[in-house]
């Protein structure tokens, strides 16, 4: 069994990596890639709490 990974790219808006967040399947963190698909880091929740402070 396979599913796709929901990842974000560098260039994602953060409208978008919050409503990828918010998905049915509880994704508390999200892979960030560049574009060759190489991990640069993760976004989470508390990522997006400190970057609305600010």
């Amino acid at each position: 069994m396979t599913c796709d990974v929901v990842q974000a790219g560098r260039t994602t808006p953060l409208q978008d990596v919050v409503r990828l967040l918010g998905t049915a399947e509880r994704i508390s963190v999200l892979p960030v890639v560049d574009e060759d698909n190489k991990a640069l880091g993760v976004a989470s929740g508390t990522d997006l709490v400190v970057r609305r402070g600010t």
